[in-house]
């Protein structure tokens, strides 16, 4: 492996470190893709290995321009005897030059010097499963998901950790980003998608990620919760609500957790955060256990995408910094979603515990604009606020001007 992470250089001062998304068809079948993405003078990459359903631009791709993957895939050949009578199984991901990517990606971009971060996206999981709706989230109003995998199940834990175990035990990568590894729920990009933010609040949101399944249903008997008073505040609450964001800010993070403790009373809405946060504790437990022992001793750094709101469903999973940091190495932020404050609180849980890092993730599309002013700003704060890595979204779907604004925050982010 020619690339080795560095969390401290030898003095105890923190080692910057910068990294960009790629898919691994931006990469195969471009002879220059592997020579641009050193150019933009990132350490690594973050490459992936299984993804959710996605319609993708390739804009310098000289093969094609448009990438659909109208299911949730992994980019290699799964392992059959590994997932031999298992109730969830991955799929494969078709078409030239997106089939089997994953890698032969990987080679090129080490082969340039460049460490390789495994993206594995698992809960939010669209068409796994086939028929299998019993393993989706089911809300108050027995409305199914597809696109979401209920975390509560057995079978959704197994299928986590055994696919993020085989990719690990596969290709050795550098690191494991791991992605809606905890409650994905309601907010999901689709196609022709006809909800739109402006909707619903936050809490609302939350409201209808919150799963009815049996599997769910079993763990609030489990926790003393009053299960058909439960499903009766949920849905009438929901049903109550006027659909429109509240003037005081709660239809954001910030003031949703006041919210949802408003319209379930602060008890059950205690006591079901409680049930959620223990089961996303498990799934992610059991996915690290798995990661740890398909490297066998190797260095791997865990990457988990989190968000400062506990209650936080979606590829960015609510967290305690500090639980989440007993487990994983290091906690990626959505910036500005998530404000310096919770990248100011984690960063201050990891340095209490040696090797770990805190991470923001910032979005560079649709920025050309302001020549990437704001992100500028953004990306400063969040440095100042204790953050030890800037990963940028996304070097294969970035126009011309976007790549240069990323090069010019990866450049500024050190300094």
């Amino acid at each position: 492996m020619g690339w080795t992470p560095s969390p401290a250089d030898g003095t105890g001062t923190i080692v910057m470190r910068t990294s960009t998304a790629l898919y691994p068809f931006d990469v195969v079948g471009d002879p220059e893709a592997v020579e641009a993405v050193v150019a933009l003078g990132v350490d690594e990459v973050s490459l992936a290995g299984a993804y959710h359903a996605v319609r993708a631009v390739t804009p310098r791709h000289p093969q094609h321009r448009i990438v659909t993957a109208q299911r949730s895939a992994v980019y290699y050949v799964p392992d059959a005897p590994t997932w031999s009578g298992r109730y969830l199984q991955p799929s494969r991901a078709e078409g030239e030059g997106v089939c089997d990517s994953f890698g032969p990606a990987l080679d090129e971009l080490r082969a340039a010097g460049l460490g390789v971060n495994a993206w594995v996206v698992l809960a939010h999981s669209c068409g796994t499963g086939g028929e299998q709706a019993a393993s989706h989230v089911t809300n108050a109003f027995g409305d199914s998901y597809p696109w979401a995998l209920c975390i509560a199940r057995p079978e959704v834990v197994e299928y986590a950790a055994t696919l993020a175990g085989e990719i690990v035990g596969r290709f050795a990568p550098d690191g494991v980003e791991l992605e809606a590894c905890g409650w994905y729920g309601f907010d999901h990009l689709n196609a022709h998608d006809k909800v739109h933010a402006e909707q619903s609040s936050a809490a609302e949101r939350y409201l209808l990620s919150v799963c009815f399944c049996e599997a769910c249903e079993g763990s609030y008997r489990a926790a003393g919760i009053d299960l058909p008073h439960l499903r009766e505040v949920v849905a009438g609450s929901l049903r109550d609500g006027d659909g429109r964001p509240r003037p005081d800010g709660s239809s954001d993070s910030v003031g949703a957790e006041e919210e949802i403790r408003a319209r379930l009373g602060a008890d059950l809405a205690d006591a079901l955060l409680c049930v959620r946060l223990a089961a996303a504790d498990r799934m992610r437990r059991a996915v690290v256990s798995a990661v740890r022992a398909a490297a066998r001793g190797r260095s791997t750094f865990l990457w988990l995408h989190a968000q400062g709101a506990r209650h936080g469903v979606g590829g960015n999973v609510g967290v305690d910094p500090s639980a989440a940091l007993s487990d994983v190495d290091g906690l990626l932020y959505g910036a500005p979603s998530d404000s310096p404050v919770a990248v100011a609180e984690a960063a201050s849980v990891a340095r209490e515990m040696p090797g770990r890092r805190v991470g923001i993730v910032v979005d560079v599309l649709g920025t050309q604009d302001d020549g990437g002013a704001r992100l500028a700003k953004v990306v400063g704060d969040a440095r100042d606020a204790g953050a030890t890595d800037l990963h940028l979204y996304h070097a294969g779907l970035a126009s011309a001007d976007g790549r240069r604004i990323l090069a010019g925050l990866v450049n500024g982010f050190g300094s």
